[in-house]
C-alpha cells in the first residue's frame, strides 16, 4: 500500500513509470563506426522518389524516411533514434499485453509473459542498439496486424491487417511472416474456422507475391553478399535457437560474457547467481505440488497451455529481433 492506495500489479505501469530512467541511460549509448553505415543517421540531402525505391538487396522506405527527419537537425542524432527505439519498445510490449488479453490469459502469465518480452536480454540486444528501428518498428506495425485482425471484424478487419503487414515488411524484410500469421494464430483457437483462416491467408500470400513482383521489377541491380547471417545449417539453426532460448529464459550479463576486451567473470558469476533462487523457488513449488497433481491434472493443463500459448507468442517475437 502507498499512502492507502493499493500497489499496482499491472507490469504496464511499472514499464512507464521507469521509462525515463531507461531513456536516460540510452542516450549515453553513442555511435560507433557500424553505426554510421545505415540511411538512419541524418541525410541532409534533398529527399528524392528513387531513395524509397529498393536498393540492392533491401526495400525499407522507414529508413530512408527517419533519415530525412533527421537530416532537418542533425543534433537530434542518436537521441531520437534511442527515444523512438523506446518507444517502440514499449509500444510492442503493451499490443503483446492486449493480446495475451484477448487470448483470455490469466493476469500472472500475462505479466510474467510481458516481462520476460520486455527485460529478456535477447530482445534488449536489439533494442539497445542505435539502428534497431527497423526491427523494432517491423515488430510494431506486425503486432498491429495482429492486433486489428483479432479485435475488428468485416472488411476494416482485412484492410488494417494487410496495411500493416506492408507496413512490416517496409520496415524490415522479416515482417512478411504477418500476411500468414494472423489468420493462423485466431484459427488455433477456434475462433474462425479452418475455411475462412484458409481464405484471408490466400489473401495475404497474394498481397506478398504482389510486393515480390514490385520489388524485383523496381530492383535494378542485385548482389549476393558472403554473410555469415547467409549460412542456413541445421547445426547454426539449432545452436542459435539454443542461444536465443538461454538468454530469453535466463538473465546473465552477457556482454560481459562474450565480449574478450571487456569480459568480466566477476560481472557475469553475481549476475547468473541472482536467478538462481527464483528458479529454485519455482521448482521447488512444483516439487510440493506433484503429489496432488493427479487431482488437480485437468485445470493445471489447462493453465500449462495457456501459459504455453503466450510464451509462444512472445518466443516468436523474440525471433524477428534475430539477425
Amino acid at each position: 500500500m502507498i499512502h492507502g492506495r493499493p500497489i499496482s500489479r499491472n507490469s504496464i505501469v511499472w514499464i512507464l513509470l521507469t521509462s525515463p530512467f531507461v531513456l536516460f541511460l540510452l542516450c549515453q549509448l553513442q555511435p560507433t563506426f557500424d553505426d554510421w553505415t545505415y540511411y538512419t543517421v541524418p541525410q541532409t540531402s534533398a529527399l528524392k522518389l528513387t531513395e524509397l525505391l529498393p536498393d540492392g538487396n533491401y526495400w525499407r522506405p522507414f529508413d530512408v524516411l527517419f533519415g530525412h527527419i533527421l537530416g532537418l537537425d542533425y543534433h537530434l542524432f542518436p537521441i531520437l533514434n534511442h527515444t523512438f527505439i523506446l518507444l517502440g519498445h514499449i509500444l510492442n510490449t503493451y499490443l503483446i499485453y492486449k493480446i495475451l488479453q484477448w487470448f483470455k490469459i490469466s493476469s500472472l502469465s500475462r505479466n510474467i509473459s510481458v516481462l520476460l518480452f520486455y527485460l529478456s536480454p535477447a530482445t534488449l540486444g536489439t533494442v539497445l542498439d542505435i539502428d534497431s528501428l527497423n526491427q523494432t518498428y517491423s515488430l510494431l506495425w506486425g503486432l498491429l496486424a495482429l492486433y486489428s485482425y483479432i479485435y475488428m471484424q468485416g472488411k476494416p478487419r482485412i484492410i488494417l491487417w494487410l496495411v500493416c503487414s506492408l507496413l512490416s515488411i517496409f520496415s524490415k524484410e522479416s515482417g512478411y511472416i504477418w500476411f500468414v500469421c494472423p489468420p493462423m494464430i485466431v484459427w488455433s483457437t477456434g475462433k474462425i474456422s479452418f475455411k475462412h483462416a484458409m481464405k484471408h491467408m490466400t489473401v495475404g500470400c497474394l498481397l506478398f507475391v504482389f510486393y515480390l513482383t514490385c520489388r524485383v521489377l523496381l530492383t535494378k541491380t542485385f548482389s549476393v553478399e558472403d554473410n555469415t547471417y547467409m549460412q542456413f545449417t541445421l547445426i547454426r539453426l539449432l545452436r542459435n535457437l539454443g542461444i536465443m532460448l538461454g538468454m530469453t529464459f535466463y538473465p546473465i550479463d552477457y556482454a560481459s560474457l562474450i565480449h574478450p576486451l571487456h569480459r568480466s567473470l566477476v560481472l557475469v558469476t553475481i549476475t547468473g547467481v541472482l536467478p538462481a533462487p527464483f528458479l529454485w523457488l519455482v521448482f521447488r513449488s512444483f516439487r510440493l505440488q506433484k503429489q496432488s497433481l493427479y487431482y488437480y491434472y485437468p485445470s493445471l493443463l489447462g493453465r500449462l497451455s495457456t501459459l504455453l500459448r503466450s510464451f509462444l507468442l512472445c518466443i516468436a517475437t523474440l525471433s524477428l529481433h534475430l539477425p
